[in-house]
Order: structure tokens, then C-alpha cells, then sequence
């Protein structure tokens, strides 16, 4: 089976994915180190209360406000407030994005982005998350000024309905709103015929009326087929990808399936549920604490920003442990997929190799950089497996590889 790894990757490359996630972990360890004296810093030298109050004190000069305090003044300043902490916070993370991208990624190949490029997807990224956020935080300042005896309920409700949305209503307005979606070409008719099958087989209701081609713009597995309770979505970059490789399409199909068979979708909308109301409760009990924001230099009660104290001091603590336990909770999910799509009777492939295996190697052989992680960073930073990993729980003997 070892020779299967090689004719999808030669030794050069693998070297190269080698090498490149160990210079990128060992940047992202130093990113790590510095952002945790950073965040401290930020915080007791008071930072943010003298941006805060900065901002009070201009104000006021040019007569923008006849006096601090007030809803109006509050929700005046929240963007001014949030541009100026943003262009902070920014700075110090463009340094790391230049060294990972420009410095790191370039050397290897891994990217083609000009300095001029990066500069300007970073402002434009700047943009969109400052259009985005703002009326969040506005928008969550409203709830706790009406809500504040109940903000865990507001939370755990809150969250309810957004994910009630989502599974529920989303899903039927993606299939009237989509005009992209077509039946497949002649050609694949008979690919048709065997996802229809495939479903069938696992249990999907009525799929040969929920089976559409779709654009994508990805190249891994997720972005090129999804399945939800209304739609079967295979995206034709999958068809040419896998051209000549029925087997391997269906395999992925089938792992899409697996993720739905096994509620994963719903499991996941459970736990955002939990972590929504953790975050409720611990949010509580400082809503109305005045010496919270005396702590961190700031004179008078604002509930913006008691919003974004905890946010910081939340995520910095017991956020990341919970993120953790999320990320082992995905990369189960994945481990459980792959082992539904091996359970399907899509047949062997020429080498005798199951076509999720195939499949795989195919789709990771188009991102070198997510190839070689080491186990322990993976896990703890991201939510899907790496490649040798899931080749490994899939029976393939490939750990003198890492």
C-alpha cells in the first residue's frame, strides 16, 4: 500500500510539506508566546480604558457630545472604539501573516501573493470584519441593556433559533435561492444512477429528487460535496478531479453521508448550544459588575465595554479549552465518516485499495501544505485530521511516513 502513497506524491514534495509545517508551527508557537504577553500587557497597562477615555475627552472638544455617558454617546463611540482596538490588534497579526505567508509559504511554493496582494486583501479583510462586527456588538448591547436579569436564557434562546435556522429553514431556501445547481450532463448519468443507489443504501430519503451539480471555487473534500436533509451537493470541480475515478466520488459521497447518517450536524448544533450557554452564565455574573471595568482603568459603566472585557478575558480562558474539546469532537466526526464510507460496498480500486483511500490522496495531493502536521499540533489547532492520520485509522500501515 506504501506504493500507493507514491503516485500521488513524490519524495520532493513530501520533503517540502515536511519542512514547511515544521517552519510554520514552530512561527505559530512563537505567535502563541508573544500573543499571550501581548493580551496581558494590553490589559494591565490599561489600554483599552485610555482609548476609551481618549475618545471622550476629543469628543467633547469638538462638541460632538454636550457629556460623556448615555446610551447615545455609548453606541456613538463603539465603532470609533472598536476601529482603534482593531488597528492594534491588526498590526501585531499582519507581522505574522507577512512572515508565514511571504516569508515561509512563498520559499515552498505554497503561495503566489505579491506584497502589494497581501496588503490589500489584509485592509480589505479589515473592512469586511469592521461592516460585520459592528452591528454584532450593537446588536448584542441592545440585548443586554433589555435582557440583563436573563442573559444566559437570551444566550441558550438565541443560539437556539440561529441553529434551528440553520438546519431547518437554510437548507429550503439554498434550493429555491440557488440558481446554480443543474442535473448532471449525459455522461454521468450513470454516476447519477450509483450515488442514487448509494443513498439508498444508507438510509437518505427520496435522493434521486435531491442530487445536484454545483460550482466550487475549493479543492478538498468538504467544499466539493455536502449533504444536508434537503440536498445532495457534488460540485463539478469533483467530476473533473476525479475524472476516470467513479469509485473515488462515490467514496466521498459516501463519507458526506456518513456525516449525516451519524447526526453530526446535529451534535454539532448541540454543542455550539452548550458552549452559547456556558457563556451566558459566566457572562452573568459580570453584566452588572462595575468593578470589572474599574479594574481595567475605566470610570464609568458601560455595557459595550463590559461586552468586550469578557470577551478578551473569556477567550483567553476558558474559550480555549472548550475550542479544544470542539476540535477533538470534529476530527472524531471525520474518523466516523471515513469509517462509514469504508463500510459501503463501492468495490476495490485496481490496487485492492478501498476508493476513500484513493480518494484522499487525490484530494490532498492538490495542498501540500495540509499533509504532514505533526499529530499533537493538529490536534490541538485543527478541527480535521491530517492526511497520515486518517490513512492510518482507515488501515493503511503509513506511519514511518511522518
Amino acid at each position: 500500500m506504501n506504493e500507493e502513497i507514491k503516485k500521488f506524491y513524490d519524495w520532493d514534495k513530501i520533503k517540502d510539506s515536511m519542512r514547511y509545517n515544521s517552519a510554520k508551527q514552530n512561527l505559530q508557537v512563537i505567535k502563541m508566546v508573544y500573543m499571550l504577553v501581548y493580551d496581558l500587557a494590553f490589559q494591565f497597562f490599561f489600554i483599552p480604558g485610555m482609548i476609551w477615555t481618549g475618545l471622550q475627552r476629543v469628543a467633547a472638544r469638538i462638541g460632538m457630545c454636550e457629556s460623556p455617558g448615555g446610551e447615545y454617546y455609548e453606541m456613538v463611540f463603539i465603532p470609533f472604539f472598536f476601529i482603534a482596538i482593531v488597528f492594534i490588534d491588526i498590526t501585531v497579526f499582519v507581522c505574522f501573516s507577512w512572515i508565514e505567508t511571504l516569508s515561509i509559504k512563498k520559499s515552498f511554493g505554497f503561495s503566489k501573493a505579491t506584497p502589494t496582494q497581501f496588503l490589500i486583501d489584509r485592509f480589505m479583510g479589515v473592512i469586511s470584519l469592521t461592516i460585520s462586527f459592528v452591528p454584532l456588538i450593537i446588536f448584542g448591547d441592545f440585548v443586554v441593556i433589555n435582557f440583563k436579569k436573563h442573559i444566559a436564557l437570551a444566550f441558550f434562546l438565541g443560539t437556539f433559533i440561529g441553529k434551528s435556522y440553520q438546519l431547518w429553514i437554510t437548507p429550503y431556501i439554498n434550493l429555491w435561492l440557488e440558481d446554480k445547481k443543474v442535473d448532471f450532463p449525459e455522461d454521468k448519468m450513470e454516476l447519477r444512477r450509483k450515488i442514487v443507489n448509494l443513498a439508498i443504501e444508507i438510509g437518505y430519503p427520496d435522493p434521486d429528487n435531491k442530487i445536484f451539480l454545483t460550482e466550487s471555487r475549493g479543492g478538498d473534500l468538504h467544499s466539493n460535496a455536502s449533504v444536508d436533509s434537503r440536498n445532495i451537493n457534488i460540485s463539478k470541480e469533483l467530476l473533473q478531479h476525479h475524472e476516470g475515478h467513479d469509485e473515488e466520488i462515490l467514496a466521498i459521497v459516501g463519507h458526506e453521508l456518513g456525516h449525516w447518517k451519524q447526526n453530526h450536524i446535529y451534535w454539532y448544533g448541540l454543542a455550539d448550544l452548550l458552549y452559547m450557554t456556558i457563556c451566558g452564565v459566566c457572562f452573568q455574573f459580570v453584566v452588572d459588575n462595575p468593578v470589572l471595568l474599574r479594574a481595567f482603568g475605566f470610570s464609568q459603566y458601560s455595557t459595550f465595554i463590559t461586552i468586550y472585557l469578557f470577551y478578551k478575558c473569556y477567550s483567553c480562558s476558558l474559550d480555549y479549552p472548550q475550542r479544544k474539546l470542539f476540535n477533538v469532537m470534529y476530527r472524531y466526526g471525520e474518523f466516523l465518516a471515513d469509517a462509514e464510507s469504508l463500510k459501503l460496498r463501492i468495490g476495490d480500486n485496481d490496487e485492492g485499495n478501498h476508493p476513500i483511500i484513493t480518494a484522499l490522496l487525490r484530494n490532498f495531493s492538490t495542498n501540500l501544505d495540509a499533509l504532514f502536521v505533526d499529530e499533537f499540533y493538529s490536534m490541538l489547532e485543527d478541527n480535521h485530521p491530517p492526511l497520515l492520520t486518517r490513512l492510518s485509522a482507515l488501515g493503511m500501515p503509513v506511519r514511518h511516513y511522518q
